[in-house]
């Protein structure tokens, strides 16, 4: 094996010759290791976080068990990873293994942040930034008298940052942003540098223990990161896996999915809305004004007026909320936000048309099936091949 110098700070030319070279250094690996495997997460980069019906699954948080302190996973991948920790210890007791070297033993580097830890992060820095800007432009600041003319403001600002910066979190945990350490089965061993293609395979591919780690690895379910072999990441149709999964009390992935996960239709839409709603409140403290200009023969006059205040914490539930502006209003938000998250092109007609379906499915059943209806339009899936920003306004 070669070791190759690829890494994400070179440029594009040279990281392109690296990244061809490692590519052709992994591929003679594999046919030189017997029965080695190695996941892409670069072209399954949604692994873990769609189920089996390509609909946006989640980890429920009290569905999580800690594995040695420092990393959040499913119970059944706990039990593998303790099985496969103990094998490599014994391993090494009897020395078919070498003490040294990072697949000497299985020690996790510490995740401890949940994919709701990263999304609230994620809100509070796009906050942030929106809140920046409207402080920093007096009148753009002034031209907000009320908490309606602040989400039409708020919504302006999502379309500049659609789609490379989503605000609802299906499209979040489907991006770039969201890690896959959120998923559940995923840990890793160090805290290398991704895609640092000189230390793949010179401290990993190249250790003396590779060859056994990576087997008994397989042997518990997992599998290592074509890109990352410090990471293990869990093999969910792999039949050591689905023991586990049984002896869980998991039939099969499906199962899982179903048990451990929920799909965050109706939480992304409330959490857009407390969101949107503090963030008013945030901005606009007790007694803040706005100026008030008057034109009247011919002499432009200039007052101060209260501006709209009111406390979100108020409210007693967030369907009180959502009732402040009403589901029309907020399901025309969220549809607004979905298309241009995924820079849907749209005529204004088809898009208000797609609104007013969505507001009587809300009236006739229910807010699940307006949401559902709304993201079948605006599947967080779907890829753009429009170059252009969308023209429909909300």
């Amino acid at each position: 094996m070669k070791p190759t110098r690829g890494n994400n700070s070179l440029s594009s030319k040279y990281s392109y010759i690296q990244r061809e070279m490692y590519e052709g250094e992994v591929d003679k690996l594999l046919e030189a290791k017997e029965g080695l495997t190695l996941i892409d997460l670069r072209k399954k980069s949604l692994y873990g976080k769609i189920d089996l019906k390509n609909k946006v699954v989640v980890p429920r948080l009290e569905n999580l068990s800690s594995f040695q302190g420092v990393a959040n996973v499913f119970p059944f991948v706990r039990d593998a990873l303790d099985d496969l920790s103990s094998k490599l210890k014994k391993r090494s007791d009897r020395g078919t293994i070498k003490k040294r070297g990072p697949y000497s033993t299985l020690s996790a580097t510490p995740r401890p942040k949940t994919w709701q830890d990263e999304y609230a992060n994620y809100l509070k820095d796009i906050k942030e930034s929106y809140q920046d800007r409207i402080r920093s432009t007096p009148g753009l600041k002034d031209s907000v008298a009320d908490f309606k003319q602040y989400v039409f403001n708020f919504l302006e600002f999502s379309t500049i940052a659609n789609p490379r910066y989503p605000l609802t979190f299906s499209k979040f945990y489907l991006s770039s942003h969201s890690s896959t350490f959120a998923t559940g089965i995923t840990v890793d061993l160090n805290s290398e540098e991704y895609g640092d293609d000189y230390v793949s395979f010179s401290k990993y591919f190249g250790d003396v223990n590779f060859d056994i780690f990576y087997q008994e690895a397989q042997n518990h379910g997992f599998l290592l990161d074509r890109y990352a072999p410090w990471r293990l990441v869990a093999n969910l149709t792999s039949q050591p896996m689905i023991s586990y999964m049984k002896k869980s009390g998991y039939a099969n992935m499906q199962d899982v999915f179903s048990e451990l996960t929920f799909n965050p239709l109706s939480p992304e839409f409330y959490e857009l809305v407390k969101m949107i709603n503090f963030s008013y409140s945030e901005v606009f403290k007790p007694n803040s004004t706005v100026a008030d200009v008057c034109y009247r023969e011919g002499k432009t006059s200039y007052s101060l007026k209260p501006r709209e205040m009111f406390d979100p914490s108020q409210f007693k539930s967030l369907e009180e909320m959502v009732d402040y502006m009403g589901y029309a209003f907020w399901l025309r938000a969220y549809a607004f936000i979905k298309a241009r998250e995924i820079n849907k092109n749209l005529t204004q007609k088809e898009f208000d048309d797609i609104v007013k379906e969505s507001i009587a499915i809300q009236k006739h059943v229910d807010t699940e099936a307006s949401l559902s209806y709304i993201n079948d339009k605006f599947n967080p899936l779907m890829n753009s091949d429009f170059n252009r920003k969308p023209t429909f306004t909300f």
